[in-house]
């Protein structure tokens, strides 16, 4: 099993050499699920799951196999067998065995029928390793869940860095324009000062917004299993498209249903259990007596035969039944409870993809007439006709509005991206 995680690490090194201890410049969300799906932990417990079901279905199937005992037994026992009659012939004696007895033997049996107990208990084992396997699809959907969440609050700082450092640009070539009317007498120092100050100001919210990337990658590097991810890692996104709803397929779903896969097995089990059941049996030995009860010599000795069994009434046969079917009638209630649950989310994420295509289309109205008007005021700034904080509150709120477009725009991705996850689609 160690080379096979081994061989498993050695493959995923050579497929995915950008993804995979390497340090990263970009990262696409893509090559997250791949990390995950490749190298993630519990991904290992699906060979060992299937490799436990073999053991358990051959260990089944040995029911086939014949028993072979070899018994060994030396008695003293208090009387023996003693015929007290008389026989017309005085001189004829009828031995009395000994009371000591000896005996050797070998005991084969031979299962013929079982009433098909083995084949539903092979099935009962295939249900339950499904449901494992089932566990292993749900944690690694955790983690891509947990992956996602981190890889879209990055792509929130990274916006929140590109206008603010935008912003910064903006303000430091209003600068070099008011420093040449300060010189030229046409604008005054104190509005120089308010500009550079609104610059010291920018560049402390650049520092924690880097310290809050940092933070937030140190967990998304931890979640890809150690990736060379670093501050200056920039993070991006394809263009998503949702997928086709397939709620009744996705894992959580499909482990509900496996437990009434797995009762039905166990209700096939118990029926089997009642079946008749038909096996041949031999026995061959040496001892004293043989099967001549009457004799005190060591002799060799055979039984063969056929044995039938049928449990025909089980006090406890229908009580175990109802306790079945009780807990499926639990879980298909619970199944039709969650879907209802998934139908109703995916319901709400298409909704919120129709907002915020509102929300983008007026966010790009918004942007255009903020712009037209920061434009006046860089014109009415140069010229001394407003004072830098009413220029630096257009330009705030032009850093805002775009700010909302880029957000918006983003908080869609992010809906179809969680549309797609809840369909369990990962198909960047």
């Amino acid at each position: 099993m160690k080379i096979k995680v081994i061989y498993g690490l050695l493959l995923a090194f050579l497929f995915f050499p950008n993804t995979i201890w390497a340090q990263k410049e970009t990262l696409e969300i893509k090559e997250c699920m791949e990390i995950i799906d490749s190298l993630w932990p519990t991904k290992q417990n699906i060979a060992l799951n299937q490799e436990l079901l073999d053991y358990q279905i051959k260990n089944a199937k040995n029911v086939w196999m014949p028993d072979l005992v070899l018994n060994a037994q030396a008695t003293y026992q208090s009387s023996t067998i003693e015929l007290d009659i008389e026989l017309p012939a005085g001189n004829l004696e009828i031995p009395t065995p000994d009371k000591d007895q000896y005996k050797v033997f070998l005991d084969a049996r031979q299962m013929i029928w079982d009433g098909g107990l083995s084949k539903a208990q092979q099935e009962l084992y295939k249900t339950q390793i499904t449901a494992k396997n089932i566990s292993v699809e749900i944690d690694i959907k955790k983690a891509k869940k947990q992956v996602t969440e981190l890889f879209f609050a990055i792509l929130q700082v990274q916006l929140s860095e590109k206008i603010i450092e935008e912003t910064v640009l903006e303000i430091n070539r209003r600068i070099k324009i008011v420093k040449s009317a300060v010189k030229n007498g046409m604008s005054s120092s104190i509005q120089l000062e308010k500009l550079e100050l609104q610059v010291l100001k920018l560049e402390q919210s650049q520092h924690e917004i880097q310290s809050s990337k940092v933070a937030l990658l140190k967990s998304l590097n931890q979640l890809l299993l150690g990736n060379q991810i670093t501050a200056s890692t920039l993070l991006y996104l394809p263009e998503i498209e949702t997928t086709t709803s397939q709620l009744a397929n996705t894992a959580n779903y499909r482990l509900m249903y496996s437990g009434i896969n797995q009762l039905s097995a166990q209700k096939d089990l118990l029926q089997k259990t009642r079946n008749p059941k038909i096996m041949s049996f031999a026995q061959a030995g040496y001892g004293k007596p043989g099967l001549n009860m009457l004799s005190n010599a060591f002799e060799p000795y055979f039984i063969v035969g056929l044995n039938a069994q049928w449990k025909i009434w089980d006090f406890s046969y229908k009580n175990k039944k109802q306790l079945i079917d009780i807990q499926q009638k639990t879980i298909e209630n619970s199944t039709k409870s969650y879907l209802s649950y998934l139908s109703a989310s995916e319901q709400k994420l298409m909704e919120d993809m129709d907002k915020y295509d509102f929300l983008i289309q007026k966010d790009k109205e918004i942007v255009e007439k903020q712009t037209g008007i920061l434009k006046k005021s860089s014109l009415q700034l140069d010229k001394g006709i407003i004072s830098a904080s009413v220029y630096l509150e257009e330009l705030f709120t032009q850093a805002q509005v775009k700010l909302n477009l880029e957000m918006h725009n983003l908080q869609k991705i992010k809906s179809k991206v969680d549309y797609n996850t809840l369909n369990e689609i990962y198909q960047y």
